[in-house]
C-alpha cells in the first residue's frame, strides 16, 4: 500500500484561493490544478466565509 509520505509520491492539497482579481485567480487554480490540488476559486472574503473551515 503507497502512503503520501512515501518519496516520489504527490502530496495532494485541498486549496481555497480568494482572489479579486478573477484572471489572477483563474491562473493560480489552473497550475495548482495541474498538479493534482484540488481548487475552489472565490472572488471575495464573503465568499471564503461560505466555506467555513476549509
Amino acid at each position: 500500500m503507497s502512503t503520501a509520505s512515501e518519496p516520489n509520491e504527490p502530496i495532494i492539497a485541498q486549496i481555497l484561493i480568494v482572489e479579486d482579481e478573477e484572471e489572477h485567480a483563474d491562473v493560480m487554480g489552473e497550475a495548482l490544478r495541474r498538479l493534482g490540488h484540488v481548487i475552489t476559486v472565490v472572488n471575495d472574503i464573503d465568499g471564503a466565509h461560505d466555506y467555513g473551515s476549509f
